[in-house]
């Protein structure tokens, strides 16, 4: 676990509700950088409209960060994580999202383990609601 103390204020994070129930947050650049690191196995994960439906649906698409991902940005892959035997996107969101409108079939993505990933969680981070999660974004305008 990473204390928030020890994240730099420019670093990404996702928050998140699992399915238990829980709170977490996961530092997403840290994970991404090791996945980059290690050469970490990708997979491929089928674009599709159901479930750029769900990710509309239940995340904050900012329209403004949609417009300015540029063709390089939609070759970096997205982070996927495994938690009891779901799979749940954590980073890469508008990314997907892009791919679908411009008819991309499929997406590269890192597919993280528990046993990495929980490395990755940050402590000392109040506790949020799915409702307030839903109403951040990125602050980036």
């Amino acid at each position: 676990m990473i204390n928030i103390k020890k994240l730099d204020v420019t670093e990404t994070v996702f928050q998140r509700i699992n399915h238990r129930g829980e709170y977490q947050v996961i530092a997403v650049d840290r994970l991404f950088k090791y996945c980059e690191k290690i050469n970490h196995y990708e997979v491929r994960l089928e674009v599709t409209q159901a479930k750029a439906a769900d990710i509309k649906r239940l995340r904050n698409i900012e329209p403004h960060r949609l417009t300015r991902l540029r063709q390089e940005d939609l070759r970096v892959p997205l982070l996927l994580i495994e938690d009891f035997g779901e799979i749940d996107m954590i980073d890469g969101h508008h990314r997907y999202i892009r791919k679908f409108l411009t008819g991309v079939l499929f997406a590269r993505a890192y597919q993280v383990m528990p046993v990495i990933w929980k490395q990755y969680l940050v402590k000392g981070v109040p506790a949020k609601t799915a409702e307030q999660i839903l109403a951040t974004g990125s602050g980036i305008r």
